[in-house]
């Protein structure tokens, strides 16, 4: 077993164990607090940006980003690695019907577009995982990859490129909680969803079945 898909496991395992305890409601009072604090970090000034920012996460502009690098690994690998990153979507989506843990209330809710894509209709009444988290995660951690085994760019643009991959995360998982979208648990566990099937990707890509082009 490689250390890559040893990691993916890992997560997976995390995210197992860890679910356990936020259907239990164990972290009720932590999601509450983690939320109050952020809001009253974040001002209301910064809602705006926030929600223009969480689109990129939407199911529709995260499908077509990963369809877009996967561009550079053909058709036949291209769509191995898109059926693990729909692998995890379904999983999250069960999370949210069978695993109950209600989202945050409306008082805390701050998205202000007035703008959702289709995949926002899909309500299952739990939160957990968010599937932000999953996909943001899982993008960048392939993306890390990715850059880190090209050729073309030299070792200090790959390090400010990664960096700025997850600054990005960062936020995306911040805005989820601060937009009263999801709770912190949540986020957690969107994040190690994400990382674990990212992961497993990964692993293929690795394997001589799936040895990957460099990124140019």
């Amino acid at each position: 077993m490689t250390a890559t898909l040893k990691w993916g496991f890992i997560f997976l395992l995390a995210f197992a164990l860890f679910s356990i305890p936020v259907t239990l409601g164990t972290f009720n009072g932590l999601d509450q607090n983690t939320t109050v604090s952020l809001q009253n970090l974040f001002t209301v000034s910064l809602d705006t940006p926030l929600s223009l920012f969480s689109l990129l996460g939407s199911f529709e502009i995260s499908t077509l980003i990963l369809v877009f690098v996967l561009a550079k690994l053909g058709p036949k690998k291209s769509l191995i690695v898109l059926t693990v990153f729909f692998l995890g979507i379904g999983l999250e989506l069960l999370g949210k019907i069978f695993l109950y843990h209600p989202g945050p209330p409306s008082l805390f809710f701050r998205y202000n577009l007035g703008f959702y894509f289709p995949s926002g209709a899909i309500q299952t009444g739990h939160s957990y995982p968010s599937g932000h988290s999953y996909r943001t995660a899982f993008l960048t951690y392939l993306l890390i990859y990715l850059l880190r085994t090209g050729k073309r760019l030299k070792p200090g643009v790959k390090k400010w490129l990664s960096v700025s991959l997850l600054l990005i995360l960062l936020i995306m998982l911040v805005s989820r909680i601060s937009l009263g979208e999801h709770w912190t648990t949540d986020v957690i566990g969107g994040l190690l969803l994400g990382a674990s099937f990212a992961s497993f990707s990964i692993y293929l890509i690795q394997t001589g079945f799936l040895r990957p082009n460099r990124v140019k």
